[in-house]
């Protein structure tokens, strides 16, 4: 063809090339120009889906604020929402799509419960949908309502799939918006179909397509009419062209007619400094693409990729010692969700500062993913690298804090470990990860090493969550009952719930490693819920057995003690029950202060009005105790093991010791001493006027039925 084309005439030849080249440029404009239409209106069809749903989740809050006022029944209530997002029931059991919510053409708003049954639906309302998969599959079956269910539990999330078109056969691709309302269980979606948002960018398509042949048409009519006058224009253009061709780029001289060939030569000196400046331009995009590629957006360290090759590169050639740290920032995601996305990146950036003010040869910083951090470090053996982490977090925690508060920001940290150097940067990776997990579920924030069993323990760890709740259904836990004892009058005040766990599968599992496991899984719910009731049921029992002004003490995770539900499964237990609230004692630590305070006083407020109990745990571990006793209504507060274990031999301990006991006794807290173990503490303790204790030297946690009176 091109052997053909090079025997036509020049005149032919140019409105051939003309054609070619206005059409490959146009076709390709029209192309990006529809793709980019097409990808702007499914991002505002996103937008109104989650906007919809936002919308749907405002109108069952109010719904469910005239319930809980009593202006309406619930069941009332659900069927006011369902006719306002769907329409109301037809005769046959199905609702027209309208309501004041636009979705698009098609769209409408169907609500599942979490085990899949349809809530509300235009057609299916009251079957079951759990098991329904897409209408076409892209290598195997994908089940669509569990997808939808499992991002709505995850926070919200899009589902995309293909689905037929109401009252029609006709099969599409289809999104949908989820997101989990907890008052009422709902997993509320809002959906449409694709083609519903993007049809506009078919006329984008048809417009460009009839521009370009109208442009080709002008193209070639205007290279055929002047083609003749060319040909001596041509030939110094094609010589400075060579000149262009070996990076030399230069200009013509105007020619003095102003036809086409005039203009095309200014068009082509034009292009001349166009490409001048297109290169310099791309110069700087090559520096931007380069720092976009190998640099975080957010904080401006190295991104994971850059480390990679870092490190890929200094093991070629360093015989040093090498240590890859990971720092993972504790709770992210919590801090996130109360304070904000832009907040956490605030937070990024502040912590990016700092590690670019703590860099030096020997160690270089990265940030690999979300709320990971990564340190390279050459010369560091395991105690070195421990060191240098020991300092580091001192470092961080003198500058970061949450919310400008005493919250300080922890980490969770771990090392490939020195051993034998490994060959490549995955590998150094995969070792600190395994780390990692391991002091996540440890809920370590020291620094841990990579050790060769730790890939062991994990898998135990595995099988572990996954044994735990069989073993709940199973009632495999056994809460043993420490006693709280007035070292004056000797007397039982007081016994806290504490749980141990003998597997049919791996026998009796320590706490302090299937607590921090379960901690970390959704099973908390389940299982402080499961061990509360059980409290509950003991109480009598343990009134019979110590006396009938003892307190049960139950421990309450944080994430717990924020939960709607957990205040209200208490109360309703409770009451069940019979029982007196001041009988029992919640435990919480300073975690629960972390988000929002006046929630937390809220809670705090409710529970002890009810008449229960709330306990500072583990007081003096974090870095505003002082301030929380002042802030919030407390009953007790319990001094943490580590300042008992030298009582009676830091005069500075007992001295400390003392003015907290103050304090609390000015607030009318009782003050309770953990982990006493010896008699030198007992006298230590009532020497500041401490009398209630808990430790071994009285009693260890045993089971009800094993429990007795020791003194």
């Amino acid at each position: 063809m091109i052997k053909r084309i090079r025997k036509f005439t020049i005149k032919h030849r140019l409105i051939i090339y003309t054609f070619a080249l206005l059409f490959i440029g146009i076709f390709i404009t029209g192309l990006v120009s529809y793709e980019l239409a097409k990808d702007g209106l499914n991002r505002r069809g996103e937008t109104i889906l989650k906007n919809g749903v936002k919308s749907a989740l405002a109108i069952i809050e109010q719904k469910q604020y005239d319930v809980q006022m009593g202006y309406i029944e619930l069941e009332v209530a659900q069927e006011q929402v369902k006719e306002l997002l769907l329409g109301p029931m037809q005769m046959d059991g199905t609702r027209p799509i309208e309501g004041p919510i636009d979705l698009g053409k098609h769209g409408y708003f169907i609500i599942y419960s979490t085990a899949g049954d349809e809530i509300m639906h235009p057609f299916l309302e009251g079957e079951n949908v759990w098991d329904v998969v897409d209408l076409n599959p892209r290598g195997g079956d994908f089940y669509l309502v569990q997808d939808k269910i499992e991002k709505a539990l995850d926070g919200g999330g899009f589902t995309k799939y293909s689905w037929s078109v109401p009252n029609d056969d006709e099969i599409r691709d289809k999104i949908v918006y989820s997101e989990y309302e907890s008052d009422w269980g709902w997993v509320v979606t809002a959906g449409s179909y694709m083609k519903d948002f993007n049809e506009e960018a078919n006329i984008i398509l048809g417009v460009t397509l009839s521009i370009s042949i109208i442009m080709i048409m002008i193209g070639c009519l205007v290279s055929y009419k002047y083609i003749e006058s060319i040909t001596r224009p041509l030939i110094r253009l094609e010589k400075t062209m060579e000149l262009a061709k070996r990076g030399n780029y230069i200009t013509i001289d105007p020619l003095k007619r102003q036809d086409e060939i005039g203009n095309l030569i200014l068009g082509y000196n034009s292009m001349i400094m166009a490409i001048k400046s297109g290169i310099e331009r791309l110069k700087e995009k090559d520096e931007v693409l380069y720092n976009y590629a190998y640099f975080d957006t957010t904080t401006s360290l190295p991104n994971k990729l850059f480390f990679k090759e870092l490190i890929e590169e200094r093991l070629k050639v360093c015989d040093k010692i090498c240590q890859l740290v990971l720092m993972d920032i504790k709770d992210f995601r919590s801090i996130n969700s109360i304070y904000g996305g832009d907040y956490g990146d605030f937070i990024l950036k502040q912590i990016a500062e700092i590690l670019k003010e703590y860099e030096n040869d020997s160690i270089k910083f990265a940030r690999l993913s979300g709320n990971e951090f990564g340190a390279w470090l050459e010369g560091y053996d395991n105690k070195e690298a421990t060191n240098m982490i020991y300092l580091l977090k001192k470092f961080l925690s003198k500058k970061l804090s949450i919310g400008g508060g005493h919250h300080y920001i922890e980490f969770y940290f771990s090392c490939s470990g020195d051993m034998i150097r490994p060959s490549s940067f995955e590998e150094y990776y995969q070792n600190a990860s395994v780390a990692l997990k391991h002091a996540k579920d440890l809920n370590d924030m020291n620094l841990l090493c990579f050790q060769e069993d730790m890939y062991r323990k994990l898998e135990r760890s595995a099988l572990i969550k996954d044994l735990a709740e069989q073993a709940i259904k199973r009632d495999e836990f056994i809460i043993h009952y420490q006693k709280k004892v007035d070292i004056n009058t000797k007397e039982i005040v007081g016994v806290e719930a504490l749980t141990r766990w003998s597997s049919k599968e791996l026998g009796n599992i320590p706490p302090s490693e299937f607590i921090p496991l379960i901690n970390n899984t959704s099973l908390i719910y389940g299982f402080t819920e499961y061990i509360m009731l059980k409290a509950l049921d003991d109480l009598s029992t343990i009134k019979e057995r110590f006396g009938d002004e003892v307190t049960v003490s139950i421990n309450i995770p944080p994430n717990i003690f924020y939960m709607k539900s957990f205040e209200e499964g208490l109360k309703k237990g409770i009451r069940a029950r019979g029982i007196n609230p001041k009988y029992i004692c919640l435990e919480i630590t300073e975690d629960v202060f972390i988000g929002d305070f006046k929630k937390v006083q809220t809670i705090i407020k409710n529970l002890r009005e009810f008449g229960v109990k709330i306990s500072l745990d583990d007081f003096g571990t974090g870095y505003s105790s002082l301030n929380y006793i002042s802030k919030f209504s407390l009953d007790e507060i319990k001094i943490d093991k580590q300042f008992i274990d030298s009582i009676h031999t830091d005069p500075k301990t007992q001295l400390l010791l003392k003015s907290i006991i103050d304090i609390a006794k000015g607030f009318e807290y009782i003050v309770v001493a953990e982990g006493v173990e010896s008699n030198e503490q007992i006298e230590a303790l009532k020497s500041i006027d401490c009398s209630i204790v808990q430790g071994y030297i009285f009693s260890r946690p045993e089971p009800l039925i094993n429990t007795k009176c020791i003194f």
